[in-house]
């Protein structure tokens, strides 16, 4: 029978770190896919939200908000969405929906301070105009302050997300639709 010869130590020394980083391109790339899925989520809910209201408003013409009023708590009252509790984004943080004027709500998402940059940038590159977004604000955790993101030049935009969104862990980030 002959003898098995024991692997080099030189291979030892690079199939270990090979494995390692192997596994650990599999860790970062399924966190990737999570935070994505995450982020789609939470897009989908605020643009659904925004749908839903502006199909209810066209279909009932005599139905408007009130200034101020909660716009989800009268979603779920007129059982247009479903809900007894607090909607909250794919992050945990709460969500609420504000009526500004009869014609413009205001969604309001807490959430981590990147994807309040990644949301805001996201919801611009898809053109305000076609969306009826009147304005893009933000704040971090630490701030009273409402920094404007959009409407400013798109020169500005990423730079005014970045400074919005605070260096924090957490911000909140606002989005006025027109609705009507």
């Amino acid at each position: 029978m002959p003898l098995r010869k024991r692997p080099s130590q030189l291979f030892e020394f690079v199939l270990v770190p090979v494995v390692f980083i192997i596994l650990g391109a599999f860790v970062v790339s399924g966190a990737s896919v999570f935070e994505n899925q995450r982020f789609v989520k939470a897009s989908s809910q605020i643009w659904g939200f925004v749908r839903t209201v502006r199909t209810f408003i066209n279909e009932q013409k005599t139905f408007s908000f009130a200034i101020g009023e909660d716009a989800w708590a009268a979603m779920v009252r007129v059982q247009r969405i479903p809900g007894t509790t607090r909607p909250l984004n794919p992050w945990g943080g709460s969500l609420r929906a504000i009526a500004v004027t009869s014609t413009d709500i205001r969604i309001e998402s807490d959430l981590p301070s990147q994807d309040c940059r990644r949301t805001a940038l996201y919801f611009i590159g898809l053109g305000p105009e076609n969306l009826g977004l009147l304005s893009v604000q933000a704040q971090s955790d630490q701030d009273t302050k409402w920094y404007l993101i959009y409407p400013p030049p798109s020169s500005k935009q990423v730079a005014a997300a970045e400074a919005s969104c605070g260096p924090t862990a957490h911000s909140r980030l606002a989005l006025i639709f027109k609705i009507k």
